[in-house]
């Protein structure tokens, strides 16, 4: 592990689809449309994701299916905003952590 990395478990690439519903903020109200996004990296505790348009607040948490196009199934779960970084107008990346591991 890298000595400036802060995260407990190494991340991998992982390019894949996702597809979420935010499951709402406790002061932030519910969003039921399913959003598909890029992931960027993964890890059993955690995973890096691009989005288009509005990104997801922080702390918010998500229903995510995770794509295996290998087996063609998509993996159900759910997590958490961490943080989230504009990388240009309309495309942000967001970093969640999972909820149920």
């Amino acid at each position: 592990m890298k000595r400036d990395e802060k995260r407990a478990v190494l991340r991998y690439p992982y390019g894949s689809r996702v597809s979420y519903t935010d499951l709402g903020h406790p002061i932030h109200p519910l969003d039921k449309a399913e959003v598909t996004a890029e992931i960027l990296d993964l890890s059993n505790a955690g995973m890096r994701m691009r989005t288009k348009g509005r990104a997801p607040g922080k702390g918010t948490v998500l229903r995510m299916r995770i794509s295996v196009p290998e087996i063609q199934a998509a993996v159900p779960t759910l997590a958490q905003v961490i943080w989230t970084k504009q990388e240009k107008a309309d495309v942000c990346h967001v970093g969640l952590k999972f909820v149920v591991q």
